[in-house]
């Protein structure tokens, strides 16, 4: 794959290198800062290869790729000749002015994001720990000690990762941050200010001081320099990521000062010195644990929010994770999942782990439904990757465009938050995908006996069942076009509120019918005695004003117009007109109810077909207009039909008007010839 021309075609159409202000990613999105987002060309982005879609919000602008959006921004950062090791932050003196939550947004996204990939990898190993521990195998094991350690360095260390995407973001010397958070977390230091026992010491530790008892912020002291407490906090510091940013913001402040008033030839040794000290030293007489107590506070009021009600909050969350995840939200929600793991399990991380089934399930069965004509190798992507709990490829490429879908996924989604709310359901680690359904295991606890894994597997998998059983019962399917359907409908009244639909042709005409609900192509052969062939001669032309640019039929984006299967014709695209005009009369045979296809004759007794869009018949209208109706005559001038073809577009259609001549028999073939202002087809 050649992601170095995706990202070229990226950067030319988000209006070149020098409209780029920052740049970073998370797991699916290339998140973009720009100086103008008006110079991005949308629509053109959005073509790309590997591009799904591209969302505006938090201040960025945020093309949505998936599980290779890595390959693409390494060649982004490579194009704009830049090192890995700044691309965070290209050019953070030009950053636009925005909101206080969309600040926070961004530095999450730049600091904590980066670290989730190793989180869910340690996860996995945390889960096979688990499966061996619920069946039996020794603490003590070899093979249980490696993996348990594979499972637990990412978090005992997380202050570490932390520190070194920080440093990044704030212009800190990268190993002095990391140094800082070492110190933190320095065996030494923790086994002598802190009750933790060293495994060569047998001899439990007693306080020698406690502050704040029968509080939340109680703290038991065991050192003191002079008379001052060493005061370490309840959870120390591994496996935490907020104390260790609060002390780096803290220092970034004086190193920027430093650097500004030391002299070049000593900033290097002197700068890094006061800044190491500080950040060490404050961080653990100061910093440390007054950010431990705040921390403490914001673990009480999320768990108070929890326990007060937690079928609401699970109903709530669940209902509108998806929705945060569109606007590139739902990373603010991450640092809770990760403070609520540092104590050991997090519910609100087993609570946003479920909407993803409610995707799978709503995906398989309109792989089902419309097997004949969805994109199968598109949606089978988009399965693989929500197996993984990857969901972006689904939301954006099925369920977004068809509203009721994605609102029906949101339903399954807060359903599902709201069983888990009520029995307390609990991750171990940060779970994503249906592979990590190991995480949600109770250490020590038999697997006969795992209530909080078998509720996590029965939501999972009867998550998927409910959605797809729903779609089943609720989904009105779209039949493809192409789809003949034969009825006797000379003289005849549709079902669905259309009357005396009738067509004088001669053999078989194709027509777009609203019936049912359905959208098909009704055949409907006439009952005529008097059958004559439309007399072809030279006033055979008819002729169109163009709406946009010409588009031989064959490159239209369905195969039934492609194949000429409803008639050869012609199309436009690119459009500069919201109107269809006449260039002679006709006479209206029929006009859909949804306004996307309207059926003409010509004076001579040619049948005319005008079709607006793909799949366009599911906007049910909206963004058509025409007062026409069946035997109206149309004058050369008139509007046929009127059709915003810019939000067609927006709403993920392709929005390429087809006009063909759909009864066969009337014609051997068509010369087209194109002017500047108008086509014609030469009936032959």
């Amino acid at each position: 794959m050649n992601y170095k021309n995706i990202a070229q075609q990226i950067i030319d159409n988000v209006g070149g290198k020098t409209n780029i202000i920052n740049a970073k990613h998370c797991m699916t999105r290339l998140r973009l800062i720009l100086k103008d987002e008006n110079l991005a060309n949308t629509e053109k982005v959005k073509k790309i290869s590997k591009v799904i879609s591209v969302v505006k919000a938090g201040g960025q602008y945020q093309i949505i790729i998936g599980n290779e959006v890595k390959y693409i921004f390494d060649a982004v950062i490579e194009i704009l000749g830049l090192s890995g090791e700044i691309s965070n932050n290209l050019s953070s003196n030009n950053v636009k002015k925005t909101t206080l939550l969309n600040k926070f947004i961004d530095f999450i996204v730049a600091t904590i994001t980066p670290v989730i990939s190793i989180l869910i990898v340690s996860g996995l190993f945390k889960g096979l720990v688990a499966i061996l521990g619920a069946a039996n195998v020794p603490a003590n094991n070899t093979m249980y000690i490696i993996l348990a350690g594979m499972g637990d360095a990412t978090f005992a260390f997380l202050p570490v990762y932390i520190a070194y995407n920080v440093a990044k973001r704030k212009d800190i010397n990268i190993f002095v941050a990391m140094g800082i958070a070492l110190f933190l977390i320095m065996p030494t230091i923790v086994y002598n200010f802190s009750g933790i026992v060293d495994g060569a010491n047998s001899t439990a530790k007693e306080p020698i001081d406690v502050i704040f008892a029968n509080t939340i912020f109680e703290s038991k002291i065991y050192a003191k320099l002079g008379q001052m407490p060493i005061i370490w906090p309840s959870g120390g510091y591994t496996s935490s990521f907020i104390p260790i940013i609060a002390i780096l913001l803290i220092v970034s402040k004086l190193n920027r000062f430093l650097k500004r008033v030391t002299p070049e030839a000593l900033s290097s040794i002197t700068t890094n010195s006061i800044v190491f000290f500080v950040g060490a030293f404050g961080g653990l007489l100061f910093i440390g644990p007054v950010i431990s107590w705040m921390q403490q506070i914001l673990n009480y009021v999320i768990n108070s929010i929890y326990e007060f009600s937690p079928i609401a909050t699970g109903l709530l969350l669940g209902f509108f994770w998806q929705i945060l995840v569109i606007f590139g939200l739902h990373w603010s929600v991450v640092p809770i999942v990760i403070l609520q793991l540092a104590s050991g399990a997090s519910q609100i991380g087993a609570i946003i782990f479920l909407p993803f089934v409610s995707q799978i399930g709503i995906l398989l069965a309109l792989m089902l439904l419309e097997r004949k004509t969805i994109d199968l190798p598109k949606a089978t992507g988009a399965f693989a990757s929500a197996i993984f709990g990857i969901t972006e490829p689904t939301i954006y490429g099925f369920t977004l465009s068809r509203k009721k879908l994605f609102f029906l996924s949101c339903l399954v989604s807060g359903i599902l938050g709201a069983i888990a709310g009520a029995f307390k359901l609990e991750a171990y680690a940060n779970p994503l995908g249906l592979t990590n359904l190991p995480l949600f295991i109770t250490p020590n606890v038999p697997i006969s006996e795992n209530t909080n894994f078998w509720v996590a597997i029965a939501l999972s998998f009867g998550g998927i069942l409910l959605a797809f059983g729903l779609m089943l019962m609720f989904y009105k399917v779209k039949l493809p076009e192409k789809a003949m359907v034969k009825i006797n409908a000379f003289n005849s009244k549709i079902s669905n509120g259309y009357s005396n639909f009738k067509t004088k042709v001669n053999n078989y005409v194709v027509i777009p019918v609203k019936t049912h609900t359905i959208d098909k192509l009704v055949v409907a052969k006439s009952n005529l005695k008097n059958k004559t062939q439309a007399k072809m001669s030279k006033n055979n032309i008819i002729k169109f004003k163009k709406p946009g640019n010409y588009l031989p039929l064959e490159k239209v984006n369905d195969q039934a117009f492609a194949s000429e299967s409803l008639g050869k014709g012609i199309a436009f695209n690119n459009f500069n007109n919201n109107a269809l005009i006449a260039s002679q009369d006709f006479t209206v045979v029929f006009v859909a109810e949804t306004k996307h296809a309207i059926a003409l004759k010509t004076k001579t007794g040619i049948d005319i077909l005008i079709h607006i869009g793909i799949d366009t018949v599911n906007l049910n209208g909206k963004y058509f207009k025409s007062d026409l109706k069946a035997n109206d005559i149309i004058k050369k001038g008139d509007k046929i039909i009127e059709f915003n073809y810019q939000k067609i577009k927006e709403e993920g259609y392709d929005n390429s008007l087809m006009i063909t001549l759909p009864t066969k028999e009337q014609y051997k073939d068509i010369e087209i010839k194109e002017t500047k202002d108008y086509i014609e087809m030469r009936v032959k």
